[in-house]
């Protein structure tokens, strides 16, 4: 075995594929001898071990009416992880395939007919291996291409009681689903290996190149199941006829250089497309890597059945998609005048994040979109594709604390929108292109900074204001036993009207503190023109040396103030209410 030297890396995997079940108790074996040897060369620092892709040929050995006695869960843990002692679960994902050469109007896999390329020309030899269809029907079809019902191992699908084909109708979703629940319940990582590739032998196995929206949703669709790696297949090409016996395309020329397009010919590289993909993979990590996998839940909009779970157990109470249209840069388009899709065609998975970090208030979730025609312009449906726009309806007594919240997208940090969690109507979210996927964080306007659009009634716990807070003329109340933590100097609340009112009077009220984090300072309030102030039993602290603009005389009633009034501004106050 080799041992790290210097500032060559070692290696942390041995990788197998295409291994059968009879191949258990050897692989157990070797990743037995992995371990100890590594132990002996590198003590704890040097961990390696056994990782193997993990098929369908995992159930070749039992007859084919019996698959689903081996493909479940159950007997996967019990073999697959804890025997041979697996410390990850790495699976392809091939979903994109087809059963016959030359295509016909009969063959399984599909492609959208306004793809720049969709069928070989004259005497050429075809390396297109799905039959074009109009984007409406593609998208269609390759819901059911993914999650078809019933599944394809599932234990009461009779449906399949011999090979199709290679394809076989949802076993994507199988392995995703599996994938899912693995990395939950058995806490060890997921690794993806999603489809970059076509692959030719005729009779035997025939994937068609996804084209760049393809790639997107499987790895998408891959993270919001729960993936913490990626492997892309493929990266070489090892024929270049597509007539030979046996053909395959990846992700570089036969010559080893990056392929500029793929076979229908699309504007966007194949190399951009994977350059992208990495970047925006890269700015979720941090946030991907500290959910935890054990409270993270994932739906399939489009299904009734985990809409409704969606809707039961989320702050998300619908999720609208209509087709995309120009708008402005910064503006919120007329939803009322664009057309609506039905929500058993809203081709979405909503994933929902629980909030790894102490002392946030925040929500984390993710929306793929499951629709891969390409979008053009804004000319016509064709031309439109899968490109959508997004909106939701909330369900408010999810959003516990606070009236006012923010939506932000954490790849571009871009604030989208600020609404009123008691709005009953409809959000927009942006728009998102086909096969797209965005990870959003909502979170309190109180805790973020930004500018209210409604009054804000908050707390009774303690939180972080991590910015300037604007009413915008809206009243904002502080309830009892609220401490409420400025995280930097700059973080305070600003008031130009409205009624602001900390504590109950006369009831009995329970302290209030505004302070400051650890050693640092705060600006404290700023009071401007408001009809009403009211301040009870408040207690502040850490407030830094801020000039004094026209202050009023202000009774502050029971509130305790622990170092300087210089924090309060009252200008223009037409009413303070005194005992």
């Amino acid at each position: 075995m080799y041992k790290p030297q210097g500032d060559i890396p070692a290696a942390y995997n041995l990788y197998l594929e295409l291994t059968e079940f009879n191949n258990l108790p050897c692989m157990a074996y070797v990743n037995r001898r992995l371990k100890y040897y590594a132990t002996q060369l590198g003590g704890s620092q040097f961990k390696v071990d056994l990782a193997a892709d993990f098929h369908f040929r995992y159930s070749i050995h039992v007859p084919w009416e019996n698959k689903s006695t081996v493909m479940n869960y159950d007997h996967i843990k019990r073999f697959w992880i804890d025997s041979v002692g697996m410390t990850t679960f790495l699976a392809e994902c091939y979903p994109f395939n087809n059963d016959e050469s030359p295509v016909t109007s009969e063959s399984v896999g599909r492609i959208p007919e306004t793809l720049k390329r969709t069928h070989c020309q004259g005497s050429d030899p075809c390396d297109i291996f799905a039959r074009p269809v109009p984007p409406a029907d593609f998208d269609d079809w390759l819901q059911d291409n993914l999650d078809h019902e019933p599944y394809y191992f599932a234990a009461d699908n009779e449906q399949f009681t011999v090979r199709t084909h290679y394809g076989k109708e949802a076993y994507p979703g199988f392995t995703l689903n599996l994938g899912d629940k693995i990395s939950r319940v058995c806490n060890i990582p997921f690794i993806l290996m999603p489809q970059l590739h076509s692959w030719f032998l005729d009779n035997v196995e025939i994937h068609f190149e996804p084209t760049n929206e393809l790639i997107d949703l499987i790895t998408n669709l891959g993270i919001s199941r729960g993936a913490r790696g990626l492997i892309l297949y493929a990266w070489n090409s090892n024929k270049d006829n597509p007539s030979d016996m046996e053909y395959s395309r990846g992700l570089t020329e036969r010559g080893g250089t990056l392929r500029q397009q793929n076979v229908y010919q699309q504007e966007k590289t194949k190399k951009q497309t994977v350059i992208d993909l990495v970047n925006r993979v890269e700015k979720w990590e941090p946030y991907l890597m500290s959910f935890d996998n054990a409270n993270r839940e994932a739906f399939t909009y489009q299904n009734q059945t985990e809409r409704e779970q969606m809707i039961a157990g989320t702050f998300i109470r619908q999720l609208l998609t209509y087709p995309c249209i120009s708008y402005a840069p910064d503006t919120i388009p007329d939803l009322d005048n664009i057309q609506l899709d039905a929500q058993n065609k809203t081709y979405l998975e909503a994933t929902f994040f629980a909030n790894p970090f102490d002392g946030g208030r925040e929500k984390y979730f993710m929306l793929v979109n499951r629709r891969c025609s390409p979008f053009y312009n804004f000319t016509s449906a064709d031309s439109i594709g899968g490109r959508r726009i997004l909106a939701m309806k909330t369900n408010a007594s999810a959003l516990e604390g606070f009236n006012n919240w923010k939506l932000i997208d954490i790849e571009s940090g871009r604030h989208i929108i600020t609404f009123d969690k008691n709005d009953t109507g409809v959000i927009f979210t942006g728009d998102i292109m086909p096969g797209a996927a965005k990870l959003y964080k909502l979170a309190p306007v109180m805790q973020e900074g930004g500018t209210l659009v409604a009054d804000e009634d908050c707390g009774g716990f303690e939180f972080e204001c991590r910015g300037e807070v604007f009413n915008s003329g809206h009243d904002v109340s502080i309830k009892p036993q609220t401490t409420i933590l400025f995280a930097n100097s700059y973080a305070r609340i600003l008031m130009n009207g409205g009624h602001f009112k900390s504590g109950i009077y006369p009831e009995e009220s329970l302290p209030i503190t505004l302070k400051s984090v650890g050693t640092a300072t705060w600006k404290g309030l700023k009071l401007t023109g408001c009809d009403e102030v009211e301040i009870h039993q408040t207690y502040f602290e850490g407030i830094s040396s801020y000039p004094l603009t026209a202050l009023m005389r202000l009774n502050l009633l029971t509130a305790a103030v622990s170092t300087s009034l210089t924090a309060i501004f009252l200008i223009r106050q037409l009413a303070i209410k005194v005992p």
